[in-house]
């Protein structure tokens, strides 16, 4: 979302910097993780839920208004991302030490099918459009589909 506020010069910036906090979340997660017994830790759990709290009512909030954010509020976004980010990875690694790896693979695949789905059946059979204001290219039946193909993922997998 941060990349939308900045000017053109400086996302080349953003891409490299970006990519340096990849790899030091890499070594970090690693770190404090290694010997850590994730379940007793409720340090990490509190963290991330705050976060994401935040991010949710906020985002929630914005979709919903669907305005034109101020300067303040195009900041307040690019300096919240940061947490929300370094939160989602985290929570990522905690569900990995916890579950291992196809637990992390079902949280994503249904993200995965909503999106592919929602934009081959929006892209095809796509009518009315969603909130175009927000997002010109989603439309309802999109939506639709997406949800039905991420829902019908969760059935399917349920039996594995």
């Amino acid at each position: 979302m941060g990349t939308i506020f900045l000017e053109k010069k400086y996302k080349n910036y953003l891409y490299i910097f970006s990519l340096i906090i990849f790899v030091f979340l890499i070594y970090l997660s690693e770190f404090l993780f290694q010997d850590l017994s994730i379940k007793d830790n409720n340090i990490f759990k509190f963290l991330i839920s705050v976060v994401v709290i935040l991010w949710i009512s906020f985002a929630a909030m914005s979709v919903i208004s669907h305005r034109d954010f101020s300067s303040l509020e195009k900041k307040f976004w690019l300096f919240f991302s940061i947490p929300a980010c370094f939160s989602a990875w985290f929570a990522f690694v905690i569900f990995y030490k916890m579950h291992g790896n196809w637990f992390v693979i079902s949280l994503l695949m249904p993200v995965w099918i909503l999106d592919t789905s929602g934009y081959i059946f929006g892209k095809y059979m796509g009518r009315t459009k969603l909130i175009p204001k927000v997002s010109p290219g989603k439309t309802l039946e999109g939506a639709i589909a997406g949800i039905f193909f991420s829902v019908l993922f969760y059935i399917i997998s349920s039996f594995f």
